[in-house]
């Protein structure tokens, strides 16, 4: 037999297995994939701050800031086949968009 069957199930995740039979784990504390904005959110909310950004940023990869909040009072969320779409947010991002292809600091 299998000496970890009971973790070979469906609903078990290979994480969840892992986290079962392994005691210790490793975090890696250098993060090279996404920009230091991005990042900056997952690590101040669920790592303590503990990841390093490594990615260095091209001049033209430079948003500021790099996220902006809009409201959309209007917005409402359909939902069909287990989709779920908000077509009001979604137009406001497309229009953001166009706004930022149009700023020359974001030129090229």
């Amino acid at each position: 037999g299998q000496p970890h069957a009971a973790y070979l199930t469906p609903d078990m995740s290979l994480y969840d297995m892992a986290s079962s039979i392994y005691e210790s784990s490793v975090m890696l504390l250098e993060h090279f994939r996404c920009h230091p904005a991005i990042i900056s959110y997952s690590n101040k909310n669920f790592y303590g701050n503990r990841i390093k950004p490594m990615r260095l940023s091209k001049k033209s990869e430079q948003l500021s800031p790099a996220l902006v909040a809009i409201y959309t009072p209007q917005g409402y969320r359909e939902s069909k086949n287990s989709k779920h779409i908000n077509r009001i947010e979604a137009k406001a991002i497309i229009e953001e968009m166009k706004l930022l292809l149009k700023d020359e600091r974001y030129a090229n």
